[in-house]
């Protein structure tokens, strides 16, 4: 009965199994679910290098400019945060853990982390590098470039709305550390 009920249901790979049946053997790592958001970002800010990184380099002032970010703990041997992200009319929360490295001399660094959805069944890690350079007299810019990995059921519905959002958040965070820095105008 098992064997007649599988083949009616091939999954989206064209493999006779899915995952949402208790007969499929294959593992849901193998399943195919997974996708790389890569990230390159650039946003202007009117503030100088130094006021810039000010804020950049205080994280939970970072986390504070992120849309959604809580953080939830900063230690030496890393920081814990929650996010909850938009897709639509969707909101996904996820929490996870991670470590960031910063280069006062070249106004750089680089943060790592990994976390799960909050039902835990979608899996993530990112990397990523940024820096702030300047742009003018009076301004700087934020350069942002990395790679978020997924794995898990909702790969899908992330995947498909992840640029937009990535755009969304990245303009979010400008305004939010032009405002840090002490500046009400617009950030391009």
């Amino acid at each position: 009965m098992a064997n007649a009920l599988r083949s009616t249901f091939p999954c989206d790979e064209g493999r006779w199994h899915c995952r949402a049946r208790p007969w499929c053997r294959v593992p849901r790592d193998q399943h195919g679910s997974e996708a790389v958001i890569r990230i390159a970002e650039r946003v202007a800010v009117d503030a100088s290098v130094d006021e810039v990184w000010k804020v950049l380099s205080d994280l939970p002032t970072v986390v504070s400019c992120i849309p959604g970010a809580e953080l939830l703990g900063d230690g030496p041997d890393g920081f814990e945060v929650a996010i909850t992200v938009r897709f639509g009319p969707m909101r996904i929360g996820f929490s996870g853990s991670g470590t960031v490295d910063f280069d006062e001399r070249e106004r750089s660094g680089r943060v790592e982390g990994k976390g799960r959805d909050r039902r835990g069944a979608t899996k993530t890690t990112a990397s990523g590098v940024f820096a702030v350079v300047p742009a003018g007299e009076a301004a700087s810019e934020i350069t942002a470039d990395g790679e978020v990995r997924l794995s898990g059921p909702l790969v899908g519905v992330v995947e498909r709305g992840a640029q937009f959002v990535v755009a969304g958040m990245a303009r979010d965070f400008a305004k939010a550390v032009a405002a840090r820095c002490g500046q009400e105008r617009e950030v391009s």
